[in-house]
């Protein structure tokens, strides 16, 4: 019997020992100074852009490319209330744009100029914006006007394209589908999770039911329109489900599902292939940082130390076929990064 104990305990330690090999490392990206991790967008040839706002208010930009870490400028005279968001866009000159609350009502729209290396400011809206912002890349964007939502004035999730009547509890979190829609989730008045989908000009909602902690957050599977969500839940644990495509409704949804662990902050995943998620969480009893990821089957979360102590919750990119990096803030206001799996 003790034999057969003794196994399975070296079975599970050798699969996270072998989740964590295929992750680097942390290490530290970047310079101090920063009050939260930077969002970022894929230039789609490996190259990440990112935007990460400082104790200043200042935004500085970030190039990740060839294993090495840029900066570029900072954006001023604009202070970010927010953390900028970033995604890809269609256009050749400004592939990527990135969207910060600047307070007072103040939206603006940062694009990433290829011919100079540089961010500069594209646009700004008056919006009355009470929450994060959450944005995602469609194909007939208009220059300097990302399709990024926001929880209005109203408490409604509300665009910079087109808004929505119905109430929502938390800011959302946007995704592109991977055929052409967006998905945005937010909580609901009882801690549920609320999905929309935009497509066709027309947004659509579905109670996909759950009970969340923390902020739903979604991402393409890269197989026609479905996605992956996930969720802290009340016991602390990873719960997450899947849209299996077709009709806009709640029986199209898996049912909920924990994963093991107990995690201190939202999940962040992003989608690395067809069928292919890449994710990282903090953990709750030992402010870890642990990796994990689904290519067939799930692998166990498997830690990559604490550190010098981990703050606010991971921040994950694609990167290329298989592989992201995701990043997280230190307690020392450094940005600390891995690539994997």
């Amino acid at each position: 019997m003790f034999r057969c104990l003794a196994a399975a305990l070296a079975a599970i330690l050798m699969a996270t020992t072998f989740a964590a090999a295929a992750w680097k490392p942390l290490a530290r990206a970047i310079d101090r100074g920063y009050i939260s991790v930077p969002s970022c967008a894929n230039l789609a040839d490996g190259t990440l852009l990112c935007g990460g706002r400082k104790y200043d208010g200042d935004i500085q930009w970030l190039k990740f490319s060839g294993g090495v870490w840029t900066r570029l400028n900072e954006t001023t005279p604009y202070l970010s209330l927010t953390r900028p968001e970033c995604v890809g866009t269609p256009s050749a000159g400004t592939p990527v744009n990135c969207v910060f609350n600047s307070g007072a009502g103040l939206l603006v729209v940062a694009g990433y100029d290829r011919s100079g290396d540089r961010f500069r400011l594209l646009s700004r809206f008056d919006r009355p914006v009470m929450s994060d912002i959450g944005c995602a890349t469609v194909p007939d964007q208009r220059p300097g006007v990302p399709f990024c939502s926001y929880r209005n004035a109203d408490g409604n999730l509300d665009n910079l394209v087109d808004g929505t009547r119905r109430p929502i509890h938390s800011a959302p979190s946007c995704t592109n589908d991977g055929d052409g829609n967006v998905v945005c989730v937010a909580l609901g008045d009882k801690k549920n999770v609320l999905a929309f989908r935009y497509r066709g000009g027309l947004w659509r909602v579905a109670d996909i039911g759950g009970t969340g902690t923390t902020l739903p957050t979604c991402t393409t599977l890269s197989l026609g329109d479905q996605v992956y969500c996930t969720v802290r839940g009340l016991d602390l644990k990873i719960w997450h489900t899947r849209f299996q495509g077709g009709d806009w409704n709640a029986t199209r949804w898996l049912p909920w599902s924990p994963l093991s662990g107990e995690i201190a902050a939202r999940p962040s995943c992003a989608g690395i292939g067809e069928n292919a998620i890449a994710c990282a969480v903090t953990g709750a009893r030992d402010n870890a940082v642990y990796v994990y990821s689904f290519q067939g089957a799930w692998t166990p979360l498997a830690s990559l130390g604490v550190g010098p102590g981990y703050v606010g919750e991971p921040s994950c990119t694609h990167l290329s076929p298989g592989r992201a990096v995701c990043m997280i803030l230190g307690v020392d206001t450094r940005i600390y990064y891995t690539v994997g799996p």
